[in-house]
Order: C-alpha cells, then structure tokens, then sequence
C-alpha cells in the first residue's frame, strides 16, 4: 500500500516538470534564445512518464481496492466463523445443562392429571423422593413441560404423592405461566413458583387396629352428651394421632379426650405409663379442663366397663344420631376446610372473611381482591374451580357453598360432581350456571 502512495507523489511531481517546461518552452519561444526546443522535448518527456505513472497510479488504486476487500472478506468470514463457534459453544452449554437438569430431577410418575377451561393444568405425581429440594425440582420441570404442551396453559397446580405410599400429599406446587396465572395462583408475577413442603405425610403411620371391644369412644362421647356432661367442641382425631400413639380411636372436646385402645391389657399398660387420668376397660379418659367435675365422666366410663350402658333400642337410637350429627363431630375439620380454601381457592389479596362446617354443608365467603386482568365473575368461578377440586377428594360433605362479597353465591351438591381419569370435578360451565347474584 506504501508502494501505491509513491507513485502517486512521482505521477504528480512529473506532471507539473511537464507543466513548467512547457511554460519555460514558451518563453524561450519568444525570447528565441535556442533553448526552447529541449525544453519543450523535456515537456513532452516529462508529460509521457507522468501519464505511464498516473496508468501505474489507477491499477495501484484497483489492486489496493481488491485487496482491501479480499482483506474485508476476510475478516467477514472469521467472523462469521467466530459467531459460530461461539453459537455451537452456547448450544452444547445449554444441551448439557438440560441434561444435568434432567439428570438430577427424580424420577416420577404421573398419577392424574386434567386440563381445565380456564387453562389450569391439575397434575398429582407420585416419586420416591422426598427431599425439599427434589419436589421443588419436579415442580419446576412442569413449567417448561407446560411451556411445550400445544394447549394454552396459564397456571399449573402439581401435588405430590410419596410413591408406593398413601394418597396423602408431600409437596404442593403452583406456577404462574402468565397474568391469568399469576391470578389463580395469587403469585407474585409471570413465571413464580410457589411450594409447599409436607414433611410430616412422609413417613408411613402405622395401621390403626381396631378395638374389640363392643363400644366405641363414639358411644362413651354420646354417654357423656346424655348425661349432660360438658363436651363442647368434640372432634375426631383418629386419623390424625392414633398412629403414632397406637390407639384405636380418639375423641378430643375442650373438656375431656376419650382414648379407646385395641384391647383392655394395651389401656393398663397406657394407663401405668402415667398416660390420663382415669382408664375402664379399653378406654382412658384425659380431662383437658381440670376445672370440671370429673366424677360424673368416670361413673359413666365405670358403666361401659360393667356392660351396663344402653338397651338395644336405646343404642340403635344414639347410633342413628350419631349418623345424622357425623359431621358436627369432627368440628377440626373446618381447620382443614380453612386451608383448603387458603391455598386451593384464595389468589393474591383475596380475604376468607369466614368458613364454617355444619349438617354436611361447607360455607365459605370470600371478598376478592381487585384484579385488572380477569372479571370478578371469573375470579369466583375459577377460585370455586380449584377449591371443589381439592375438596372433593374428601369426604363428609354434601354442598360447598361459596358467597363472593359483591359478586354472588356458588352453591352445589357433591352429587352434581362428574368423574374422568383425573378424578372428580365440578365442571366450569355448571359453576358459572350456578353463580347468583347477591
């Protein structure tokens, strides 16, 4: 290129040689000194190098231009090639962090899974791990597979079942895959992942054994009511404790719990382990109120170790009672019923203003919270969606009732529900049928 730039300067100094030659040829003409012929021969000499310089000139400048654009080209394609090696770099990064990805997520099965009208995705998986940070990671692994489904998904709900274990719950998810999502599952933006850990269901309980005894605590718990003795607040809590302390049934009230045991030997060895406060036959009583006269209890316990209790007719009677006030017994069941309808049916700011359980029928008012994306009506049809869904794997109740605060009422009967492969559900068309006004 320097080469190209002297013969530029050589073309240009020749030039103007032939230039002042010729004005020099010129002047010798007229003054006619003898010297204006070699002059004027130097001129066209000086003229003809300074053409060959200028023709040596423009290829230079061709020669330069094509090198300056193979030169171009060149630099083009490294960088091409650079952009990709650095593009296949990133591809293998990223397929080999999806793989480690895939590699340490737990393996899992899908058990149930539906596909709502309002682009809910309700999925039930059960797996052998039970660590947090495992479930946390196949909750995460159903918001890229809800990503890839080709049916329009804005929220996914994910319960998590021990595998080989019971239906009871060791995680909970829900993801919000847009802004309807983020409003039925009251997260906080797009793309947030709520979780809930359930260390407790993890361990297998022990089966509960039945006691041979004739009566139950049911029958003790109904002797008490009849003899007007003071047991407010009587609930079941088999379910929730007898495994874990070996007894056959648990009835707890505010005043006194009724403990029945598998057989009489088991309740004296409970009762020599300072367990209660007084045992007759397979039971043992606790009183939870030390204020209360608690003679009245025992002599009551004392007649069902004597067999000396109730008639025939008269058991037959409390057993039919007992039948239609089975869901008054197991008042703890509204705390259930409370979070279900907290996680399951509540978005972000939305108020449970009350909930109450009584005669089979689960009431509930909700006020919702102000939400730009979705109509108040499709906030209570799609909050009823997802509490019936949770609720209905339960049982003991005929009618969930639902008063949305300015909105209206949701009200239906457990037999209105429908079945699929996912299990039972009340479908969204019939919820918005049943929505009245207030």
């Amino acid at each position: 290129m320097k080469g190209f730039g002297q013969m530029d300067a050589i073309a240009g100094l020749l030039f103007l040689g032939a230039i002042i030659l010729l004005i020099m040829t010129i002047i010798g003409a007229i003054k006619k000194n003898g010297k204006a012929k070699k002059r004027f021969l130097a001129a066209v000499i000086c003229f003809v190098l300074a053409v060959i310089a200028i023709q040596f000139t423009d290829s230079g400048k061709e020669a330069r231009k094509k090198v300056e654009e193979e030169q171009i080209k060149k630099e083009k394609s490294e960088q091409v090639e650079k952009e990709a090696e650095a593009k296949k770099t990133n591809t293998e990064e990223k397929e080999n962090k999806i793989e480690k990805e895939n590699k340490e997520v737990a393996s899992y099965k899908i058990v149930q899974e539906r596909l709502d009208s309002a682009g809910i995705w309700y999925v039930t998986i059960s797996t052998p791990a039970t660590k947090e940070d495992e479930l946390t990671g196949l909750v995460n692994q159903f918001k890229e597979l809800a990503k890839n489904k080709k049916e329009k998904i804005s929220s996914v709900f994910v319960n998590i079942q021990k595998e080989n274990g019971s239906s009871a719950l060791i995680g909970k998810g829900k993801i919000a895959l847009d802004n309807k999502g983020v409003a039925q599952t009251g997260g906080e933006k797009i793309g947030s992942v709520n979780f809930e850990y359930l260390p407790e269901n993890i361990e297998d309980k022990a089966p509960i054994e039945e006691s041979k005894s004739k009566y139950t605590a049911n029958d003790v718990l109904q002797a008490f009511q009849d003899a007007n003795l003071a047991v407010p607040e009587n609930r079941d809590n088999t379910s929730k404790q007898c495994s874990d302390l070996g007894c056959s049934q648990l009835i707890t009230t505010e005043a006194v719990s009724i403990y029945q045991w598998p057989t009489e030997k088991k309740a004296k060895e409970i009762q020599n382990q300072d367990f209660g406060d007084y045992q007759k036959g397979t039971f043992i009583i606790r009183f939870n109120d030390k204020s209360v006269e608690q003679e009245p209890y025992k002599r009551i316990l004392d007649e069902f170790k004597n067999g000396e209790t109730e008639t025939k007719d008269k058991k037959e009677a409390k057993e039919e009672k007992l039948e239609e006030d089975k869901h008054q017994e197991a008042s703890i069941n509204v705390e259930d019923v409370k979070q279900d309808i907290e996680y399951s049916g509540l978005s972000a700011n939305d108020k449970l203003v009350g909930v109450t359980f009584k005669n089979g029928e689960i009431k509930g008012t909700i006020e919702l919270a102000e939400n730009k994306l979705i109509e108040p009506k499709d906030q209570a049809v799609t909050g009823y969606s997802q509490l019936s869904d949770s609720l209905l794997k339960k049982e003991d109740w005929d009618t969930l009732t639902i008063e949305y605060v300015n909105v209206g009422t949701i009200s239906m009967k457990r037999s209105e529900k429908e079945t699929n492969e996912m299990g039972d559900y009340f479908p969204s068309i019939e919820i918005e049928k049943k929505l009245t006004a207030n």
